[in-house]
């Protein structure tokens, strides 16, 4: 056999090896500084699966419903008050199992929640919520949420996710689209909406020229609307820029993110 062309295909294999393992990632980080009309606010956040998450296409686009075991650990630092949060989830065959703790520093309060699960399939999840805290005047509270994802061709899928609080009070539904729309091209739209004592929407829509390349938009009920657009730099580093404004208040807001995922 020539010899030109077996180095061809171990060069071509060594390739596609590559590419394969660097769109599968374990940790995610994101760095974010934020600048508003009242101040300012930084923060970290990082989360790490103890399996490999495989990217759809775009970097940043995973499967819509997670059955990974996977911790978590964010800061946030504001005018007002700095917050501290640590957790995770841990998936024992089809149950799964989680809790959260947050602190507000400043407030000198402690926020806990715990949850419990059950994967019906892989395209169908059903969670309990309980949130409390230490704080004698905030009572402790359940919620309720099922997710549900419909595939519909290729990599295409149309996800729900149901919430609502113990006393269904307040409810609502989060829809998200995702399609492949050329051969290195996608797009996704999101809408959620609120009902009930919280009469709240949004919508929001990504278009990734490829998969390390997008622009975004938002809008809401009360007028906030943002535009912004993601760079990664190669398939573990990203920034992203947006600018967001309110149309009756003209209150403007600029965000820039590092993230890093491996």
């Amino acid at each position: 056999m020539n010899k030109s062309f077996i180095a061809a295909l171990i060069l071509t294999g060594t390739a596609v090896s590559t590419n394969v393992f660097a769109n599968q990632y374990n940790s995610f980080s994101n760095l974010t500084y934020t600048d508003y009309e009242s101040g300012d606010s930084l923060a970290l956040d990082t989360q790490y699966y103890f399996d490999k998450r495989v990217a759809l296409g775009p970097l940043n686009q995973f499967d819509y419903i997670n059955a990974i075991s996977n911790v978590n650990a964010r800061i946030i630092d504001t005018d007002a008050d700095t917050s501290f949060s640590l957790g995770g989830e841990y998936f024992a065959n089809s149950v799964m199992f989680g809790a959260q703790l947050t602190r507000l520093d400043d407030a000198d309060v402690n926020l806990y929640r715990v949850s419990g699960g059950y994967l019906f399939a892989d395209n169908i999840i059903a969670k309990i919520n309980y949130q409390d805290s230490d704080n004698s005047a905030l009572d402790g509270a359940f919620s309720y949420e099922l997710q549900y994802v419909h595939e519909i061709t290729g990599k295409d899928y149309l996800g729900f996710t149901l919430t609502a609080d113990e006393k269904f009070d307040t409810y609502g539904v989060a829809t998200k689209y995702f399609t492949q729309v050329g051969a290195d091209q996608y797009f996704v739209a999101k809408f959620d909406i609120r009902a009930g004592d919280a009469d709240y929407w949004m919508l929001h829509g990504d278009y990734y020229f490829n998969k390390m390349t997008s622009v975004f938009a938002s809008y809401n009920k009360i007028d906030d609307v943002e535009l912004g657009a993601r760079f990664y730099f190669n398939d573990n580093w990203a920034t992203s820029l947006s600018y967001s404004t309110n149309t009756d208040t003209d209150d403007d807001m600029y965000r820039i993110s590092v993230r890093a995922q491996f």
